[in-house]
């Protein structure tokens, strides 16, 4: 840093997505000679207004990828700023434990914590004494962010937690599928409701306020992002952009809306066949958030009872048994 003439002058800081920080308090070799309480860390997109104020000599940046292994940072003070050190997570659906000798080998004293920011994918379990026992506090990076965006400061009880775990939880395509909404012999009218559900609970009232809000679609959005799936294969890129806009109906909508589809066989086939209507619905990749769309497939006959073989938007016959090229790299 000296050699920018930022030696023991550096105030405040704000990193780039792909960068892991490690801020050393003397001109250092090495990483470990910025650890151990002698400096500070910070991972991704991460910005304070106040850091340890004049005493940073070097800065050592290595690269950082969220998706693959995101990391939390601890704050000394309130609002995200003063002393901070960033701590990765463990592998996939893992915790990474973290007791007080292991919060001081990276840069954060034991009882110091006052905020915290968590990104997307990875969540923390906080507790008031060392080797993860005392009172427990989640702090949650999907209900706090967006993918993409530099994580939420969140305030926390003041110089009071010895111990956490950070947990890493992968995110995955979006992934389709067809929803059987009924059967019957020769015709059946059937209500099929278009609109967007969700496992909590306490966002059920499902208006259009509350999947604009982060804790409803987040986990949708990102899971289009990273792209499609349909019987566990990636749909190429015309029809993830087809089931983008498919969806982004759906969440426009106001509310759900219910809406009368007929499937019948009488005027074409035999009135004695069995006919079922097929719904596709695109859900996020842990399941948590569904979008039912308006596409509906009418069955007739033979393999009635079996969901059609394409995706949404590869049918090319009424019973949707014959596909078009639909996976990545067909």
């Amino acid at each position: 840093m000296g050699h920018y003439g930022f030696d023991n002058k550096a105030a405040s800081f704000r990193c780039g997505a792909n960068v892991f920080a490690y801020f050393c308090d003397n001109t250092a070799a090495t990483i470990n000679e910025c650890l151990n309480l002698k400096g500070s860390t910070s991972a991704g997109r991460i910005s304070s207004p106040f850091m340890r104020s004049y005493i940073m000599s070097d800065l050592i940046t290595v690269p950082y990828d969220e998706m693959e292994k995101p990391a939390i940072t601890l704050f000394e003070h309130p609002n995200c700023m003063g002393t901070n050190a960033a701590f990765f997570a463990g592998a996939p659906n893992q915790d990474a434990l973290y007791t007080s000798k292991l919060m001081t080998d990276g840069n954060m004293y034991d009882n110091a914590i006052s905020s915290i920011k968590v990104p997307f994918g990875a969540s923390v379990t906080l507790y008031t004494e060392d080797s993860f026992i005392g009172f427990p506090f989640v702090v949650d990076g999907y209900a706090n962010n967006d993918i993409g965006k530099e994580a939420t400061c969140v305030n926390l009880w003041n110089d009071v937690y010895s111990s956490f775990k950070v947990h890493f939880k992968p995110y995955g395509p979006a992934v389709g599928s067809w929803k059987n909404v009924g059967s019957g012999r020769g015709s059946i009218t059937k209500n099929i409701t278009v609109g967007a559900t969700t496992t909590n609970e306490a966002a059920s009232s499902k208006t259009k306020e509350t999947f604009s809000s982060k804790t409803i679609p987040n986990t949708l959005n990102v899971s289009m992002n990273v792209g499609f799936a349909f019987d566990s294969e990636p749909l190429n890129d015309s029809l993830a952009a087809e089931n983008i806009k498919a969806v982004k109906t759906v969440l426009a909508q106001a509310t759900s809306a219910s809406t009368p589809m007929n499937c019948d066989a009488t005027k074409t086939r035999n009135p004695a066949e069995t006919v079922s209507l097929w719904q596709w619905v695109v859900s996020s990749f842990d399941g948590s958030v569904s979008a039912a769309t308006e596409h509906v497939v009418c069955k007739i006959g033979a393999g009635w009872d079996k969901p059609p073989l394409c995706p949404y938007g590869a049918c090319n016959d009424a019973n949707c048994t014959q596909c078009s090229a639909w996976a990545l790299g067909q």
